[in-house]
């Protein structure tokens, strides 16, 4: 299962490869303003569930700077 979906439903898409950071590479055409990364998890069992609690994107600046030319997926999970 996709963990982003799992906590954050689909109404927001959770676009890692975003134009609203200027590192994306324009280039990179139809992955732009695209989710390039996931979080994938197993369902776990009936017995033992994995519940996905959090999903979100990581990468913001840091003193004006950008860590990557994309966001990452960061997930939280309860066993």
């Amino acid at each position: 299962m996709d963990a982003w979906v799992a906590a954050n439903g689909t109404a927001d898409p959770g676009l890692t490869m975003s134009t609203s950071n200027p590192l994306a590479p324009r280039e990179a055409g139809p992955l732009i303003d695209q989710r390039i990364d996931y979080v994938l998890v197993r369902p776990g069992t009936p017995a033992h569930p994995v519940v996905v609690t959090m999903a979100f994107l990581a990468g913001d600046p840091q003193q004006g700077r950008y860590p990557s030319d994309h966001y990452a997926v960061v997930a939280d999970f309860r066993l």
